[in-house]
């Protein structure tokens, strides 16, 4: 509960799946609780994370069901938070989900309104704005 919290506070706009997806990641040895030895290689592990693995990292946090595609709820959720860091980062909000918008619509190569794995990590990888849109550090949606 105090994991939840402490997100929630940090990023108001995430979902409870996808907070109970962050904690299974912190917590490396499935006790139920994190650590700070588990929160400080976690962080160190996202730190050093390529594009590819911060992408596929991503995905499967944002993939709440875990059918792997992202599809309503969970890409809106997706935008939500970028659009979060955006504004956070000083972009204007109209402006910022114009383009967060035609970054999802590029993301879905074949326009099915749904993103697999495959097409989130190939064309992340191509989209510098998304990249760096998506790399605000986990603990601050105020960075990007």
């Amino acid at each position: 509960a105090e994991f939840a919290e402490t997100v929630k506070h940090m990023r108001p706009l995430s979902s409870d799946e996808t907070i109970a997806n962050l904690f299974v990641f912190f917590d490396e040895d499935n006790s139920g609780c994190v650590s700070f030895k588990e929160l400080a290689v976690s962080f160190s592990e996202l730190a050093v994370m390529t594009p590819h693995e911060r992408l596929a990292f991503l995905f499967d946090l944002y993939d709440e069901d875990g059918n792997g595609t992202l599809s309503g709820t969970e890409i809106r959720n997706v935008v939500a938070q970028m659009l979060s860091a955006a504004v956070a980062a000083g972009r204007r909000e109209s402006t910022a989900a114009a383009h967060i918008d035609s970054l999802i619509a590029k993301i879905d190569c074949d326009g099915d309104r749904m993103i697999s794995r495959a097409e989130w990590i190939t064309k992340g990888a191509e989209t510098p704005s998304l990249l760096s849109l998506l790399n605000a550090p986990i603990d601050n949606a105020g960075s990007a």
